[in-house]
């Protein structure tokens, strides 16, 4: 680990945070690192790739999809604007949250280790 006179300005703000202690500290965060935040040309560049051109076969493609729309549903506006993205709103808010949960399960469910069989 580098001396903190050798850190850059960045990585000295990273080492003064405090971790938040309660619900309203932590609802804060993001608004503190926001100021700071832009749309990097690579970020949009993966975004883009990832949401409209994904490296898959179309019977493949639905997955993701509903993963991607999910984690659209979870960031704040103003996150999904800097990204270009069009939140996602009404009712299809609560279908996006309740598949990526759906998904979500049936992925750990597919993943878990299997269990030891009891002699």
């Amino acid at each position: 680990m580098r001396r903190p006179e050798t850190l850059n300005s960045s990585e000295s703000t990273r080492l003064d945070r405090v971790p938040p202690r309660d619900r309203a500290a932590l609802t804060a965060l993001p608004a503190r690192s926001r100021g700071g935040a832009t749309g990097h040309p690579e970020a949009l560049d993966a975004a883009r790739f990832i949401l409209r051109h994904p490296p898959l076969p179309w019977p493949a493609r639905a997955p993701p999809a509903l993963l991607a729309a999910n984690a659209i549903t979870l960031l704040p506006p103003w996150a999904s604007a800097l990204l270009g993205l069009r939140p996602v709103t009404g009712p299809r808010t609560t279908c996006a949250r309740l598949s990526g949960h759906a998904l979500t399960r049936t992925i750990r469910w597919a993943m878990a280790p299997p269990s030891r069989p009891t002699y």
